[in-house]
């Protein structure tokens, strides 16, 4: 709910106290106490004043040094960020050929097969 307080443009020097009243149960859903604030209009947006809250008396005040259409105003708390999703477990690796291995065992055969066969041969003679 907006005040229009006036006469519009007259300044007051010293400030005066602005003290408004909430209802506490009225508020939209998401916004806090603690996040209320006076914001005066300017014409084309709403400027924020330096605002205290009082939580047990369901206040707002701030310090106005003119007049001119006031309102008491909630921000909506951003919602908490989603949790973010576990990492998949990974998965194991395929196990691969160790060519090394396959290739020093076939070089092995190899090598025993030609011994075996030279041996062989040489006890025929």
């Amino acid at each position: 709910m907006a005040y229009n307080l006036g006469p519009e443009g007259a300044t007051l020097n010293p400030a005066i106290t602005l003290t408004a009243t909430y209802d506490p149960q009225g508020l939209p859903q998401g916004v806090a106490e603690d996040d209320l604030y006076i914001a005066y209009w300017d014409g084309s947006q709403w400027l924020t004043l330096e605002t205290t809250v009082n939580t047990e008396a369901d206040t707002a005040s701030c310090q106005l040094s003119h007049f001119t259409v006031f309102a008491v105003i909630g921000t909506v708390a951003a919602p908490a960020p989603p949790a973010p999703a576990p990492a998949p477990a990974p998965t194991p690796a395929a196990p691969g050929v160790n060519w090394p291995l396959v290739v020093g065992i076939i070089a092995v055969v190899i090598v025993a097969a030609l011994l075996t066969f030279f041996m062989v041969r040489r006890r025929a003679h």
